[in-house]
């Protein structure tokens, strides 16, 4: 049953990273992310210091909203990222 379980991470998984990397397949659609007002952004080289092990090379883009880390908050744990992994 364990092994059933990892099978339908790892299909989860590549399912979620191709679907990453068509949405960020424009170049440009980073410089296009709109955001409600107050949300805080940061870019991050992939793979990123704290999963080397990652097979991607590119950059991802995270926006959090103002309330991410204040647990009574209505935007409490908001975020999203888009990866543009770079071919080859």
């Amino acid at each position: 049953m364990q092994s059933f379980d990892m099978r339908c991470f790892i299909v989860l998984l590549v399912i979620l990273s191709g679907a990453s990397t068509v949405l960020a397949a424009d170049a440009e659609m980073a410089k296009h992310i709109t955001v409600p007002a107050g949300w805080k952004g940061e870019q991050i080289t992939l793979p990123p210091s704290f999963a080397r092990e990652m097979q991607f090379k590119g950059t991802e883009e995270a926006r959090f909203s103002p309330g991410m880390f204040q647990e009574k908050s209505d935007t409490f744990f908001s975020y999203f990222f888009v990866f543009k992994i770079d071919p080859g």
